[in-house]
């Protein structure tokens, strides 16, 4: 019996994007200007939206899920010693392999 293969295209794997920030994100940039600006007619604010647009398209051209990176950094533990100790269940949510987990200091 012959195995079936089909092809997988690389761009079903990747989020999608929106002017080269992710959808959600643009979204909510977009739903958010459209309201300081048409709502509370402060046209003093659509540069700042678009400068935030911008500095999200770097942010996800170097990191394509940032927003999943910065979610995952953010529920980690708050606060770290030089000198780790053991001490029992005070240690909360450990580093997660890439973040410094498992590296000799």
């Amino acid at each position: 019996m012959d195995r079936r293969s089909s092809r997988m295209y690389p761009v079903l794997s990747r989020p999608r994007l929106v002017a080269g920030v992710e959808h959600g994100l643009a979204i909510a940039n977009g739903t958010l200007a459209i309201v300081v600006v048409m709502h509370f007619r402060q046209w003093t604010f659509l540069p700042v939206f678009v400068l935030l647009h911008m500095l999200m398209a770097v942010a996800s051209k170097h990191e394509v899920d940032i927003r999943k990176v910065y979610r995952r950094y953010s529920i980690q533990a708050d606060c770290y010693e030089p000198f780790p100790r053991n001490r029992g269940s005070k240690i909360r949510n450990p580093r997660p392999h890439g973040w410094g987990r498992g590296v000799p200091c």
